[in-house]
């Protein structure tokens, strides 16, 4: 089992929202997707227990492919996938590949701001974000950013997660994402 807490007041809305997708998620029995045991305002207490990859296998891409296309079925776009969110199952012997943290998960063609990991989004909404504009996320984004997710563990392993600030230029940090794709 993996304890999941909320560091900060402002992530409560995600962890809301989390536990709300993961209900919905639950219809699919998936391997590929946390299950609830418990949860409180701060704390969501899921099964089974992962650790984080570093490589994908072929039955991983397969995995994740037909997982993200079950979630979409349901209208659930989770947006922010990318290596950090993607954990093998050691709880059991196939070693299944787990899709977690789906707190900044939108419904299909819902307009949001910005959440995700910005090296591995579609150009689109980057360009979006440089226009200062509402983003329509669609199956698209994720499939995208998976791909993306994919290419980095393959030639940037070392990437660490870029963390934003408060005060950090998201605008510029797009356009100069943009021009490099």
């Amino acid at each position: 089992m993996a304890v999941k807490m909320a560091k900060k007041i402002d992530y409560l809305p995600c962890f809301t929202k989390e536990r709300i997708v993961l209900e919905k998620l639950s219809e699919l029995e998936s391997p590929h997707i946390p299950k609830i045991l418990f949860y409180n305002d701060d704390v969501l207490v899921l099964t089974p227990l992962g650790e984080k990859i570093n490589n994908l296998r072929k039955k991983d891409i397969k995995d994740i492919i037909t997982t993200l296309q079950n979630a979409h079925s349901l209208g659930i776009i989770h947006r922010d996938l990318r290596k950090f969110n993607l954990y093998r199952n050691l709880d059991d012997l196939c070693e299944n590949i787990l899709i977690v943290d789906w707190g900044y998960s939108v419904n299909n063609s819902e307009s949001a701001i910005f959440a995700g990991a910005l090296e591995c989004m579609p150009d689109y909404v980057l360009q979006s974000l440089i226009n200062g504009e509402q983003i329509a996320y669609g199956p698209q984004v994720d499939l995208t950013c998976f791909v993306r997710s994919f290419y980095l563990m393959l030639h940037r392993p070392t990437l660490d997660r870029v963390p934003f600030g408060k005060d950090d230029n998201i605008e510029e940090r797009a356009h100069m994402l943009l021009n490099l794709l």
